[in-house]
């Protein structure tokens, strides 16, 4: 029943990978995941078969010729509890300053002759633009955990995450004025 499930599982997981265009990045998170659930999955069921005698338990005479039970090592590691890295510490003075120097750089550039050379430098600049959301993605995400873990107070958390949501909306400007100087659509 157990390895049903877990061929359904395996089989959505992939149907979800197709589907949605995954990356090797993205494939190889949920193959770790499917590695977890085959890893639990075979943990349960030998805590289920743990009343019963297995090949790793067997019957052995000592020399009185008593029966007992002798169990072989486990080979499985233990299961450590994952306890994530809070930080309390959000100085968003060196976030800003990236936040200026990307709206710097895409007010500093120019459109060429070419479509293509607008299209590549556009690309190039968002890149980098897109590299600096995810930094705010990442503090976003650590400022909410730590609210949530009691941390950070309410007010605090909506403090920053209100100056965070402000450099995420200059970074969108700084953005849409880039395609509308360059003169390309995305």
């Amino acid at each position: 029943m157990k390895k049903k499930i877990l061929l359904a599982a395996a089989a959505a997981f992939g149907i979800i990978a197709v589907a949605t265009g995954c990356t090797a990045q993205d494939t190889q998170i949920l193959s770790q995941y499917l590695a977890q659930l085959q890893n639990s999955s075979s943990q349960s069921q030998s805590q289920d078969n743990s009343n019963t005698v297995t090949s790793s338990q067997a019957p052995v005479q000592d020399n009185n010729n008593n029966q007992t039970q002798q169990t072989a090592p486990s080979s499985q590691a233990p299961v450590q509890n994952y306890t994530p890295q809070i930080t309390t510490n959000f100085d968003l003075t060196a976030i800003t300053q990236e936040v200026a120097a990307m709206e710097q750089k895409a007010n500093a550039a120019q459109r060429s002759a070419s479509y293509q050379q607008n299209w590549n430098t556009y690309n190039q600049i968002k890149l980098e633009i897109k590299q600096v959301e995810y930094k705010i993605e990442a503090m976003e995400n650590q400022a909410e955990m730590a609210a949530r873990t009691g941390a950070l107070s309410y007010a605090q958390y909506q403090q920053i995450d209100y100056e965070l949501d402000r450099l995420d909306d200059r970074l969108d400007w700084a953005e849409d004025s880039l395609e509308y100087r360059l003169g390309v659509d995305d």
